[in-house]
C-alpha cells in the first residue's frame, strides 16, 4: 500500500516492554518470545536506561525489546486500503448505517441508509457497535471507553522513531501505551491504569474528560517520562468492544451458514486488521480458514440461532 499510495504507513522503530520482571506480562512476553523463538533482547535497569533514557526507570525493573516492532499511521492507512479497495472492484459506501438485516431464501436482504441489498453472504464486522447483535447471537460485546492524550516533547529528535521506540510501560502507578513523536511535536500515551469505562453505547462516547482524567495523566507522564511537557495538547476519546476474554470473535456465525462475524477485537484489531480480512475473506470463499482461529469460535460465547 505504500508503493501504492507513496505514503509513508509504517515505520519498525522497534518496540519495549517496561516493567517489574515478576509482572505477568513481562513473563508472558519473554515466555512467548522464548517459545516461539522470536528475536529479542532482555535489558536490565541499569542497560534499559542507558539505551532509552526518556524513560525514568525504578530500580530493578527490565525491558524487554522487539527490535521489528513499529508504530503504523492509522488514518492514511485506512485512506490507502479504501482506495486500493475501490480500483480493486470494491463498492464503497460511507455514511451508510445498517437499519435492517433479514434472511432469506437465498442469503440476506440488508437495508443500508435507503439503500437496499440482496447478497448470498454477509460478514458482520460491528465493532464497538456489536451489541446490536445481541439479540441476533447473544455476544458478550461490552463497548469501552478509551482516552488517549498527546504530550508536547521539549527535545524532538530525542522522542522520534529513530530514538524511541514504541512502549509498554506495567508500573504499580501509572501503566500506559507509549508511541514516539509522528506529528512533529508529541507523543502519544494511551493510559492502562486509568481504566476503560463501559459505555451503554458508542453514541454515548463523552468527547472530552473530566479534570480528574486529564491530572491523573499528567501526573504519569510527569513521573515517568520527564522529556515530555506534563500537560497534554489534545485529549481524543474513543470507542471500542471488549469480549470478557480480550479476544475477538471470528468465525461463522452460530447456525448460520452465509453469514460470518469478526468483532470484540478488545483494542488490537487494527494492527491485525490484514491478516483478519484474509480470513473474513477465506470463511466466505471456502467456508474454513487455514489460520488458527478455533479459540476465537463465536460459539464459545453465543446460543445457536437460525436463519
Amino acid at each position: 500500500m505504500e508503493q501504492a499510495s507513496g505514503r509513508t504507513l509504517l515505520t519498525l522503530c522497534g518496540g519495549v516492554t517496561i516493567g517489574p520482571p515478576e509482572h505477568p506480562d513481562l513473563i508472558a512476553t519473554l515466555t512467548v518470545a522464548r517459545g516461539h523463538g522470536l528475536d529479542h533482547e532482555v535489558l536490565d535497569d541499569s542497560a534499559l536506561a542507558q539505551r532509552f533514557p526518556q524513560h525514568r526507570l525504578d530500580p530493578g525493573e527490565i525491558g524487554v525489546f522487539d527490535p521489528v516492532a513499529g508504530v503504523i499511521r492509522p488514518e492514511p492507512a485506512v485512506q490507502s486500503a479504501l482506495t486500493a479497495a475501490a480500483s480493486s472492484g470494491a463498492r464503497i459506501l460511507p455514511y451508510h448505517p445498517v437499519r435492517e438485516l433479514t434472511p432469506t431464501a437465498t442469503g440476506w436482504r440488508l437495508r443500508a441508509a435507503e439503500s437496499v441489498f440482496t447478497v448470498d453472504h454477509i460478514v458482520l464486522c460491528p465493532g464497538p457497535w456489536a451489541r446490536a447483535l445481541v439479540e441476533l447471537a447473544g455476544f458478550p460485546v461490552q463497548a469501552r471507553l478509551l482516552t488517549a492524550a498527546w504530550f508536547a516533547a521539549r527535545d524532538v529528535p530525542r522522542h522520534q522513531p529513530d530514538r524511541l521506540p514504541i512502549a509498554i510501560r506495567r508500573h504499580p502507578e501509572a501503566g500506559f501505551s507509549c508511541f514516539p513523536v509522528l506529528d512533529g511535536v508529541s507523543v502519544k500515551i494511551l493510559p492502562h491504569h486509568l481504566g476503560f469505562p463501559p459505555l451503554d453505547s458508542p453514541l454515548d462516547l463523552p468527547r472530552g474528560r473530566d479534570v480528574e482524567w486529564v491530572r491523573a495523566a499528567a501526573a504519569a507522564v510527569g513521573r515517568l517520562l520527564p522529556g515530555l511537557v506534563p500537560s497534554p495538547i489534545r485529549v481524543a476519546t474513543y470507542a471500542e468492544g471488549f469480549t470478557p476474554d480480550d479476544h475477538p470473535i471470528v468465525g461463522p456465525l452460530p447456525g448460520v451458514d452465509n453469514a460470518t462475524v469478526l468483532t470484540g477485537f478488545s483494542g488490537h484489531g487494527f494492527k491485525l486488521s490484514p491478516v483478519y480480512g484474509e480470513v473474513a475473506a477465506d470463511l466466505v470463499l471456502h467456508g474454513k480458514s487455514n489460520d488458527p482461529i478455533n479459540e476465537l469460535n463465536p460459539e464459545r460465547f453465543t446460543r445457536r440461532v437460525s436463519a
